[in-house]
């Protein structure tokens, strides 16, 4: 059982590096209903002039002054050689607006729901609490379910 769930988490984890592919855990609630926040997103880096309205790509913001971080948003408009960016879920005054000359950007090609959640524990302790509860859950399922000493089913048991 560990291994169905190790092998794909593991793949996750290192195949898209070898493929040279970029992977990011969603963090926020930005692009909800498309992309839910615990979702890796397995992304290929995408010159700009190639990004057409309706992408979604990843790029470091600096809406937050003295600030930089990394944000997944969708191109919603390209005009005057600019990409114009906006999550999903934020109103049409939060745009942020990307030079296309010469830049690159992480287009993202797949995403995988809930796979990120255990990363997001370095971010919300909440998870960790949860990621621990589940596996000491799951061994007390575990010692639960082990045999238990006597007779066998089915085995003839002396009466007397």
């Amino acid at each position: 059982m560990a291994a169905l769930v190790l092998l794909p988490v593991t793949l996750l984890a290192f195949l898209p590096s070898v493929l040279g592919l970029e992977r990011y855990v969603i963090s926020t609630d930005s692009m909800q209903g498309d992309i839910d926040r615990g979702s890796l997103a397995i992304e290929r880096p995408t010159p700009a002039e190639d990004l057409v309205v309706g992408d979604v790509i990843t790029f470091p913001s600096t809406r937050e002054v003295g600030t930089t971080v990394l944000v997944t948003q969708r191109v919603v408009a390209v005009n005057d050689r600019r990409l114009v960016t906006r999550g999903d879920t934020e109103p049409a005054s939060l745009t942020e607006t990307l030079p296309v000359d010469g830049a690159t950007y992480s287009r993202v090609l797949v995403h995988v729901p809930w796979v990120g959640y255990p990363f997001l524990g370095a971010v919300d302790r909440s998870m960790w609490v949860a990621l621990i509860l589940t596996a000491i859950g799951a061994l007390a399922m575990a010692w639960q379910a082990r045999p238990q000493p006597g007779p066998r089913p089915g085995s003839r048991v002396p009466l007397g």
